[in-house]
């Protein structure tokens, strides 16, 4: 058996072991789709008690948000107030973006998420902690530590 042949051995059989785990994920997956239709059914006959002309569909899903592992819990925020502090001038959402991607170590795919976060950190903190200052308003809205 030359090596050319070995190695393809070992290649199909990790595309084979890799295929059975993606397999098991879409059973499991299923299974709990299943499960939780059921919930649902059970969830709409018990409103029907309450209230016999309950149309199901009248209620809208709420969009299920898987939360990102890009940070741990409050890093953002450190993030941001870090390089708020360090800068001598208001600076953009983008800019703060840069700062703290240049720092994590982030690759550039990965800019429109972090810019979105870090919009909404800074918004969350305007509102919550008065932590920082928006100076404008819109696309041009720069940002400054209290």
């Amino acid at each position: 058996m030359d090596e050319s042949t070995t190695g393809n051995q070992y290649a199909l059989a990790m595309m084979k072991k890799r295929r059975a785990k993606m397999a098991g994920e879409v059973e499991s997956f299923r299974d709990r789709v299943l499960r939780r239709f059921e919930q649902i059914e059970t969830l709409d006959a018990a409103i029907k008690i309450f209230e016999p002309g309950f149309d199901p569909d009248s209620v809208k899903p709420i969009k299920h948000r898987v939360r990102s592992n890009l940070f741990k819990r409050g890093e953002l925020s450190r993030l941001i107030l870090g390089v708020l502090r360090k800068s001598e001038h208001p600076l953009s959402a983008r800019r703060i973006t840069d700062h703290i991607m240049n720092e994590m170590g982030f690759e550039s795919e990965a800019r429109p998420a972090i810019t979105n976060r870090v919009s909404s950190n800074l918004n969350y903190q305007l509102k919550m902690n008065k932590t920082v200052k928006r100076v404008g308003e819109g696309s041009r809205a720069k940002w400054r530590i209290l």
